[in-house]
């Protein structure tokens, strides 16, 4: 017997019977506008359409799980929203938190873990070229030919090495296959556009497999040690190459160095099995790269070096190429090792430890300042890869930015609620005598005082082209510090009204992402999606700033001290692009006479403990943590 469909009587049934009583359900068919688009169904994300109130544009952007992400650009992917996702787009609820302007997948929280969030934006980024198709069983001498070959290990030599602190000349280990296949590999990337993308996936295709019949070798060669820290650097097969320092006593080697070379100074002999050892060890040493792979991911570093051979770095030498090198990783070992010691403090449950905490976390931010003083002299008094030695600055803002952010988080996921209610006294008039402000206001002050000098650094490097051969982590720290300075725009808008932002944060950002498309060799490398995030950032601050706009427009304009109403809005992000180069009159311009009275000139925290404006609604705002539950310890999984 035919059933019939619902809503609809059959021929025999009985008009009053109980199942005719009920409502005939509407058509659930859903509306053509409202389809994803083909990306979309494709990745297996969903289309969110952001509705402009004033001009009525529409952009769509492809979110997993309210992630930021970049728009697309092209006017012709955009559908026509429906009615309902009008309404329910021009009803959302503004950010409440400056936090929770960026979302990660899998990350409740991005200031736990700053670098595994960076990367994760980073790949989100990808435009998802096609690629073609990796071509198996072929030996590197059939993908490149033999002068492609030499000039990609000649490069690798001269801009690749010195990231990883090596010794010049390193064919001196041998002539080996893996290692000359691993260079070709990450050097590929300045090839030729069609070129690169027709051999890259055979040859990182051809790499992880050569690099898996290592993985457990329990006596590897010096190539291969080699071979494994290029790519924990480069990120390609990052997790396998930790493991693998873990299980070769990487952290035991400075160890081994430190106590033989001690007998050696002692007039003692050594024997050919401790010379072995001590030769093994310095190499170990010298392949240290756990440290900027590691931090800031949550995960612990495995190998490390000694307090002993740090101790070598009196005084500098720079003499040679290799003193220079090892000079540098010494000193970048420093940074990383303070950065790791400040990320292992906790917020003690007894809350009369506070204090405590504030003490010994003033204390490491004093060590900070001992070594800024050396950090920031080294690329002018050497004249040996002046690029790298300037790039350890870079370094030493990103581990100051991360711990100082690690303070706050803390201060956030621990506060008690008596406290926030009180405006969080506690923390606010927590006096450190070496800068007689509240500890966490001087965190903040600080924190964006490191990001902004982190992008400085990059914006004033003298051989900008080398930029493009930086490590994934370098890509990362400026994802980070970009983050952060956006999170200090959102911080001060909710919480004193004030669009602009003293200083030059925005033109930073502008100019940063001006270096970083310059810079790139591809439409899809490092260099490229890391614009791209930090477009979204600014994209994300200039929608919300205009949302603020709207939201005051009822209210009567301001007059300013001659009389004149209050600055315009910023432009919108979807007619003014924020990637695009400004004038300088444009974007230097200074906020208003009442918001820069309201701010106290520009230094926008002085003072704020004893502000009235800075009470518990201040201090509830910046401790706000929505989605995070006390405890939290999110899982750190490299991919």
């Amino acid at each position: 017997m035919k059933r019939p469909r619902e809503g609809e009587l059959s021929s025999n049934s009985n008009p009053s019977s109980p199942s005719t009583e009920r409502p005939a359900r509407p058509a659930t068919k859903r509306a053509k506008a409202s389809q994803a688009c083909t990306s979309c169904r494709k990745h297996k994300t969903r289309c969110d359409l952001n509705i402009d109130n004033s001009l009525l544009t529409r952009v769509r952007r492809h979110v997993l799980k309210n992630i930021l992400s970049v728009p697309e650009t092209n006017p012709e992917q955009c559908l026509e929203p429906t009615q309902s996702e009008i309404l329910a787009s021009t009803s959302r609820s503004p950010t409440t938190s400056p936090w929770e302007f960026l979302k990660v997948p899998g990350i409740p929280d991005w200031t736990a873990t700053p670098m595994r969030a960076m990367f994760t934006l980073s790949k989100m980024a990808c435009k998802g070229q096609p690629t073609m198709q990796p071509i198996t069983n072929l030996a590197l001498t059939e993908i490149l030919t033999e002068n492609q070959r030499q000039y990609l290990l000649s490069l690798f030599e001269s801009r690749y090495a010195p990231w990883l602190s090596l010794p010049p000349n390193a064919h001196s280990l041998g002539e080996d296959p893996v290692l000359d296949l691993v260079r070709c590999t990450v050097a590929s990337r300045h090839l030729e556009s069609s070129t690169h993308t027709r051999v890259f996936p055979t040859l990182l295709r051809l790499t992880e497999e050569a690099i898996v019949k290592h993985v457990f070798n329990p006596t590897p060669s010096p190539a291969i040690i080699q071979a494994f820290a290029l790519l924990a650097l480069c990120r390609l097969i990052a997790a396998a190459a930790i493991n693998m320092c873990s299980s070769l006593r990487f952290d035991q080697a400075a160890t081994d160095e430190q106590v033989l070379n001690e007998r050696r100074k002692l007039g003692a002999e050594l024997t050919s099995q401790e010379t072995t050892l001590l030769t093994a060890s310095e190499q170990k040493t010298s392949l240290v790269t756990s440290s900027s792979v590691c931090i800031g991911t949550g995960r612990g570093i495995s190998s490390k070096i000694t307090d002993y051979t740090l101790s070598s770095l009196s005084p500098l030498n720079f003499s040679t190429l290799p003193n220079a090198r090892r000079t540098r990783l010494l000193l970048s070992t420093k940074i990383f090792n303070l950065a790791e010691s400040g990320l292992r403090l906790e917020i003690s449950e007894d809350h009369n430890k506070f204090e405590s905490y504030c003490d010994e976390s003033a204390e490491l931010l004093y060590r900070f300042d001992g070594l800024q003083r050396v950090i920031t002299s080294v690329h002018v008094v050497t004249d040996i890869e002046v690029f790298y030695a300037h790039m350890l600055i870079v370094y030493f803002y990103f581990c100051r930015l991360a711990f100082v952010v690690h303070i706050l988080r803390r201060m956030r996921v621990h506060i008690p609620t008596s406290v926030a209610a009180r405006g969080g006294t506690v923390f606010l008039s927590s006096k450190i005598t070496r800068t007689g402000c509240g500890f966490a206001l001087t965190c903040a002050r600080d924190a964006l005082a490191s990001a902004e000098a982190l992008l400085t650094t990059i914006l004033s490097v003298a051989e900008k082209e080398l930029l493009a051969t930086a490590p994934d982590s370098v890509y990362a720290m400026i994802s980070f510090a970009a983050a952060y300075i956006t999170t200090a725009k959102f911080l001060l808008l909710q919480s004193r009204v004030a669009r602009h932002l003293p200083g030059a944060s925005e033109e930073l950002l502008t100019r940063t992402i001006n270096r970083l498309q310059h810079v790139s060799l591809c439409t899809d490398d490092n260099a490229s999606r890391c614009a791209r995030v930090i477009s979204g950032f600014m994209e994300t601050w200039h929608e919300r700033l205009n949302a603020h706009h709207f939201e005051a427009a009822g209210e009567n304009p301001v007059d300013s001290g001659d009389g004149s109403q209050s600055t315009s809005p910023v432009p919108l992000a979807s007619k003014t692009k924020p990637y695009e180069s400004t004038s300088s009159e444009g974007t230097m311009e200074g906020p208003s006479p009442q918001i820069t009275s309201s701010l106290n000139a520009f230094d926008y925290m002085i003072s704020l403990d004893q502000d009235t404006l800075f009470g518990p609604d201040f201090w509830q705002f910046f401790a706000d943590v929505p989605n995070v539950h006390h405890g939290v310890n999110p899982t750190c999984e490299y991919t």
